[in-house]
C-alpha cells in the first residue's frame, strides 16, 4: 500500500516527485541539489542543501525527511470492501500533515471504507517554493498573477544572462537548455523588462540578506 511520502521509486506512474523521496534533479534541466529558502522558524534566509536546511540568522537546523511543507497534491484511491469497485479521489492542500496516512471514501454502494493516501508535490503548479522542502523560496517576486522565481544566486545569474540578452552569454553546463523550459510567458518581450525588474528585485535581496 502506498504511504505519504514513503517510496522506492521518487516518482509515481505520471513521472510526479514523490515528498521525502525527491532526486538531485527535477527533470534534466533544472538542478535542485541546493536552493535559498525562508527558514520555517524565523523566516530568515536558509540554505537547502541536499535534503538539509540551515538558517544562519537562529541557527534552525533540519533534515527534510517525510514532511513536505509546501503545497500537495492528495490521492486517495483503493477498492470498495463490499462491491469490490474501485474508488479514487484528488484534492488540492496547502499542506498535508505526515500522521494522516489514509482517508475515508463513500462508494456509490453507500459502504465507507479507509483507503491509503499518496501525497505529490505541486510545486509546478505553485512555483516559488522549492521542489525538496517545500518551504518558500527566499528569491521570487509576484509580477501580475505570476512568480518570478531562482532557486539560488547561481539560478539567479543564469536568468539575468538569459534574458537580459548580454553580449556573449553562455550558460554554463549546470543549467544546460533550461530556456527552452522557461514559461512562455516570460519570454514574452511585452514582459521582458517587468521580469527584468523583478530579477533586479531578487538581486538585491542577495546583497541585502
Amino acid at each position: 500500500m502506498p504511504q505519504h511520502g514513503i517510496s522506492a521509486d521518487p516518482t509515481d506512474r505520471h513521472g510526479r516527485t514523490r515528498p521525502g523521496a525527491a532526486p538531485a534533479r527535477t527533470g534534466p534541466h533544472l538542478p535542485v541539489d541546493s536552493a535559498l529558502v525562508r527558514c520555517p522558524h524565523c523566516d530568515a534566509r536558509a540554505v537547502r542543501t541536499g535534503r538539509q536546511v540551515a538558517c544562519g540568522g537562529c541557527g534552525h537546523v533540519r533534515t527534510a525527511g517525510h514532511s513536505f511543507h509546501g503545497p500537495v497534491q492528495v490521492v486517495v484511491e483503493g477498492r470498495c470492501g463490499s462491491c469490490g469497485r474501485a474508488a479514487r479521489r484528488e484534492v488540492e492542500r496547502p499542506r498535508w500533515p505526515d500522521t494522516v496516512r489514509a482517508l475515508a471514501l463513500r462508494c456509490p454502494c453507500g459502504t465507507l471504507g479507509s483507503h491509503p493516501v499518496a501525497v505529490y508535490p505541486s510545486w509546478w503548479r505553485n512555483q516559488g517554493t522549492d521542489p525538496v522542502s517545500g518551504l518558500p523560496l527566499w528569491l521570487r517576486a509576484d509580477l501580475r498573477g505570476q512568480v518570478v522565481w531562482a532557486l539560488d544566486a547561481e539560478h539567479l545569474a543564469y536568468l539575468e544572462g538569459i534574458l537580459g540578452g548580454e553580449p556573449g552569454f553562455r550558460p554554463g553546463s549546470r543549467y544546460g537548455t533550461l530556456g527552452s523550459r522557461l514559461p512562455a510567458w516570460i519570454k514574452q518581450a511585452r514582459s521582458r523588462d517587468d521580469v527584468l525588474q523583478r530579477l533586479r528585485r531578487l538581486r538585491a535581496l542577495l546583497a541585502d540578506a
